[in-house]
Order: C-alpha cells, then structure tokens, then sequence
C-alpha cells in the first residue's frame, strides 16, 4: 500500500460505520511520554485512555496478541501469561506486525485489526479502558492521534470486524469477561 493507505482505509471503515471521532496530526509519538506531551498540546481532557499497544507472540511465533491499556499502567509478562494461561510471550517481529496489521512498530494500535481479516490477531483489552471519557489511538501511523469514544470502539468498531476482545483488570491481571 502506498503511504498513509492504511490510515486512510481506517478512517473510512470509521466514517462507513458512521462512528464519530476526531482526528489529529502531530509529530511522530514513539512513547508514552510523547503521546502524553500530545494529550498537554491539544488540551485533552484528563480521563482520557492514550492506549498502550503492545502486539506480542509466542515462541513458536504461531499466536499473536495485542494488548491495549492505558498508557500509565505497568505491563508485565508473567502476570499477562499466567492470566491467559499461555507460555511466556515477547514482542512480536516487526515482520509479522506488518504481515497482519499494516503498521511499524511504534504505530501499533487496535484500529488496525481492519487488515487482520483471518483473526489471527487476539485483542486484550484492558476492561477500564471502558469507562474512559474518550480513547486516543494511532490510525496506522504515529503522527496521527483518533480520539473516540469507548461506546463506539467496542460496540461499534470491533464488532463490525468481528473481533470480540478479551477483557482484563491489569490491575490484578485477571480476565474479566
């Protein structure tokens, strides 16, 4: 795909699906901390969930997951697999991020489980995500920021796909739906 196709494509399953939401350029955002001082510029509002994307694999490289929690919250291994109850997991390759969801890393996001069209893909959500005033992702490349609501992500967006996340309190690493 040529540049910026896939956040195009996004921004047009969002505008299909008639979900609303605002759309910001920036400077490129490669951590929490720069997608926080982004969140200070354009006057966010405090309760907002600047997600945490992080697309992680198995050894055998065979099973993929993209965990999503709010950018100020720890992520840690051990807890995820035991909650899960899978073997240990890294980070996946960036091959295998490109293959399935069209993104480097640095621009991971939940939006982009459009191009993820066989599910191989499984989404982790962190369950207060839910109760969010608003969610900020990247649209499949980090110089752009959606803000939407949580309502319309996962009662909207993921369903349209037909994803249907698994739900976690990262606080006490347990599945809760």
């Amino acid at each position: 795909m040529e540049a910026h196709a896939e956040r195009t494509a996004i921004l047009n399953e969002l505008d299909t699906l008639k979900i609303p939401y605002q759309y910001y350029e920036h400077d490129p955002a490669y951590t929490m901390e720069d997608c926080a001082a982004f969140d200070r510029k354009a006057g966010m509002e405090q309760d907002v969930a600047h997600c945490k994307n992080l697309f992680l694999t198995n050894r055998q490289k065979t099973e993929f997951y993209l965990l999503v929690l709010a950018g100020d919250k720890p992520y840690r291994t051990g807890d995820f697999c035991r909650a899960l109850s899978v073997s240990r997991l890294s980070f996946g390759p960036p091959e295998a991020l490109e293959a399935l969801l069209r993104v480097h890393p640095g621009a991971v996001n939940p939006l982009s489980l459009l191009f993820d069209r066989e599910h191989r893909v499984q989404l982790v959500c962190d369950a207060a995500m839910r109760s969010a005033s608003a969610l900020l992702f990247h649209p499949g490349e980090n110089t752009a920021t959606v803000k939407l609501a949580p309502s319309d992500f996962f009662e909207g967006f993921l369903p349209a796909l037909g994803v249907v996340p698994v739900m976690m309190d990262v606080e006490n690493w347990k599945i809760t739906e």
